[in-house]
């Protein structure tokens, strides 16, 4: 099962919460978009088959949860449960 545009922006974020603006689709990929607590705006890129595979979507998710979590300890707005 392949997960939709729709399906996939609503994942990013409800999973990344405050801390993203949802996923961009382009030709070349999917783009996961972060605004970091230091006021930094990035995009994470991923191939079409990885990004709409539910698994592998939720797996990257988790992943910048714990880096987001690790990055910023100071800030008080990133959720206790994205502790590894």
């Amino acid at each position: 099962m392949r997960l939709s545009e729709t399906s996939m922006n609503q994942l990013v974020v409800t999973q990344l919460g405050q801390f993203t603006e949802g996923a961009k689709f382009s030709s070349e990929g999917v783009a996961i978009t972060l605004n970091l607590p230091d006021g930094a705006r990035k995009s994470i890129w991923g191939k079409w088959r990885h990004m709409s595979n539910p698994k592998r979507l939720a797996e990257r998710l988790l992943m910048l949860q714990h880096a987001i979590y690790e990055e910023y300890p100071e800030y008080s707005g990133i959720p206790s449960d994205w502790a590894r």
